[in-house]
């Protein structure tokens, strides 16, 4: 149903300090809402109908519309140099009211450019610009049946599934064309029979297509399961315990792979003043079959301190995505990628030495109802421990109306050329953006 849709270098000397940086606004693609567990899609309607003629025509539209100017220019060793795109977007659902607990959601969506764009979406063919992966799109985004009764919800059909923040499950909601699955999944939330059991929540879903972000023609057949259990009990924070076996039929097998891990987040009131955030989290992956043998580990600690009178958050973390002796490096190709690592883009996949990504932040309200966040990133192999290069990110947004936000956003990265490996060269990105939800 898809169609196809000379600047100055940054000092080496100033990239340490350009870790300290400032925000509290991002997108919900950039730092994805921290939750356990994803909540039942939010279309259809919440009160039960009365009959069949107000389940079907008593329902809720939706309407998302998103105007984007992106700018790129690389200086990849292999990519060429600069690209723009003016492009827009439509999403249109309608949710039915829900009757006797089932209710339907249909959703299209719509990604087209809007002027002479120079730059490669990935099917246009064009290989003289630089990549921007937001290609001419039509399709059935969403199509689904939902039943709810007491704790249980189930959704049988093409859906949007976002897991905890989004690093190993999400929808890549960043870019115009989302990803969304092919699954069935339930969710149990409550075990209200069971007070040790009552704050916790299990989530299982069997992925039979992914539905990529690059159309039809790139899309994966699937033979994945997905489970996600946690537990929101501890006044400090929610325990979550994933398992997360992927099995793509279309793909060269690098991006198949078993993922068991644990992520612990929350935060605590140190006074009327200060609040302090924390968030850890460790996996371990492991080859799926024959195809590829590898192994490799990922851990992650982020700790934050919010001055609640000014809405400023400061925070410092430290990711890595292992290594397995420099041949494998640990993946995550289902995860929402734009939102971390750096806005520019430069590791999506992760090279065959791994990652560590060493990143501080600071968020604030800014002036006329602006939010704004700045970040700055070093990155180093996992294996061997050579600099990969820096890298500076910034945010602004406001909501203009209830309906309407609108954003700019900057990404900065600095290659450090004594290593030999991807990306292989500087990156700009810039975008501007309006967005209307009703």
């Amino acid at each position: 149903m898809r169609s196809r849709l000379n600047r100055p270098r940054l000092s080496l000397m100033l990239c340490p300090a350009v870790l300290f940086a400032a925000t509290s606004f991002t997108s919900a693609a950039e730092e994805p809402k921290k939750m356990a567990i994803p909540p039942a899609e939010a279309a259809p309607d919440s009160k039960e109908a009365s009959d069949l003629g107000e389940a079907l025509f008593g329902g809720k539209v939706n309407l998302d519309i998103r105007l984007r100017f992106e700018y790129a220019d690389f200086e990849d060793a292999g990519a060429p140099g600069h690209g723009h795109a003016e492009t827009g977007r439509i999403r249109l659902g309608y949710g039915t009211k829900p009757l006797n607990g089932i209710s339907g959601y249909a959703e299209f969506e719509g990604v087209w450019p809007i002027s002479d764009n120079s730059y490669n979406d990935t099917l246009n063919g064009n290989t003289r610009d630089a990549l921007i992966a937001d290609p001419e799109v039509e399709e059935l985004n969403q199509l689904y049946g939902k039943y709810e009764a007491g704790g249980l919800t189930f959704i049988g059909g093409r859906q949007r599934i976002k897991l905890d923040n989004d690093r190993f499950v999400g929808n890549v909601g960043w870019r115009q064309d989302e990803q969304t699955y092919d699954a069935v999944s339930a969710k149990y939330k409550g075990f209200e029979d069971t007070a040790v059991l009552q704050d916790m929540t299990f989530y299982y879903a069997y992925l039979w297509k992914i539905n990529r972000i690059n159309a039809d023609r790139m899309d994966w057949d699937s033979d994945s399961h997905v489970i996600n259990l946690s537990y929101s009990g501890c006044e400090y924070g929610t325990l979550t315990g994933f398992a997360y076996m992927l099995d793509f039929n279309d793909d060269s097998g690098i991006n198949q792979g078993n993922t068991f891990g644990f992520r612990f987040n929350g935060g605590v009131d140190l006074d009327d003043t200060f609040k302090l955030g924390y968030d850890a989290s460790y996996a371990h992956q492991t080859d799926a079959g024959p195809a590829e043998a590898f192994d490799a580990d990922y851990y992650m600690i982020d700790g934050s301190l919010t001055h609640k009178p000014s809405s400023t958050t400061f925070g410092v973390g430290y990711e890595v995505l292992g290594s397995d002796n420099g041949a494998y490096g640990f993946r995550t190709p289902l995860a929402t990628l734009h939102a971390f690592n750096g806005w520019a883009d430069a590791f999506l996949a992760t090279p065959a030495n791994g990652l560590q990504d060493v990143y501080a932040y600071v968020g604030t309200k800014l002036p006329f109802g602006i939010k704004g966040k700045l970040v700055g990133h070093m990155y180093w192999e996992q294996d061997g421990g050579d600099c990969y290069g820096y890298e500076v990110d910034a945010v602004a947004s406001k909501a203009i109306t209830k309906w309407m936000t609108v954003l700019a956003k900057v990404a900065y990265f600095e290659d450090d050329a004594s290593v030999a490996a991807p990306p292989g060269g500087d990156r700009v990105r810039f975008w501007l953006q309006m967005e209307i939800k009703y």
